[in-house]
């Protein structure tokens, strides 16, 4: 079932599992999978509010979509569930920036919109006292701001290093949403961001 109010969207698991399969071309057979990989998400209390429990419906409002949509994009750059989850929660700027980014209403058609990337680089993932965020070092900003950020005496060329746009991200993900039918995350004001502590 789908509500449409104030905060936008709130869908179910069904639907957002159908929403998540066409965003990533992922075939119908396929889902089931998903699915699974959602409920893990829900196990580790990923997005806030949606591990119910048993017998409960999880809702998922714009900003858990939002979320879940980054945590799977920062699985496929090669970190664990687990992994994905504590970076978001320890780099709040990572939901912040996809946030701002759709409240600031882009087209995909609009080539003025600079794009945003959040930068990674892989450190100490052989230190196990770590914890999982502190593993990796971040910056966000256009592709320019976010080479600025970045230690200059890092040796990049030796590094491990991945790049996400998180403007693809959320167009892409508007996109997914229009073709259910469903509004835009910039339609209506994003809920509050989840209670992730501030880390900076």
């Amino acid at each position: 079932m789908t509500v449409q109010g104030t905060s936008g969207i709130e869908i179910g698991l069904k639907q957002l599992v159908s929403i998540i399969c066409k965003l990533h071309r992922i075939s119908a057979d396929a889902e089931g999978a998903m699915r699974a990989r959602l409920k893990h998400f829900q196990r580790l209390g990923f997005p806030p509010g949606t591990n119910t429990g048993t017998g409960k419906r999880a809702a998922y409002d714009s900003s858990a979509v939002l979320s879940i949509c980054l945590a799977l994009d920062l699985t496929k750059m090669q970190l664990t569930p687990e992994e994905a989850v504590a970076l978001i929660k320890e780099h709040p700027a990572i939901f912040r920036t996809a946030r701002e980014i759709a409240q600031a209403e882009p087209d995909a058609a609009d080539r003025s919109l600079d794009p945003r990337f959040l930068m990674i680089e892989y450190t100490s993932l052989l230190v196990a006292n770590l914890e999982i965020g502190a593993r990796y070092k971040i910056a966000i900003g256009s592709l320019g701001e976010a080479v600025a950020k970045w230690n200059p005496n890092t040796d990049l060329a030796r590094s491990s290093v991945s790049w996400l746009c998180l403007t693809y991200v959320v167009l892409a993900l508007n996109r997914s949403l229009r073709s259910a039918g469903l509004p835009a995350l910039y339609v209506g004001e994003l809920p509050n961001e989840p209670n992730y502590p501030e880390m900076f």
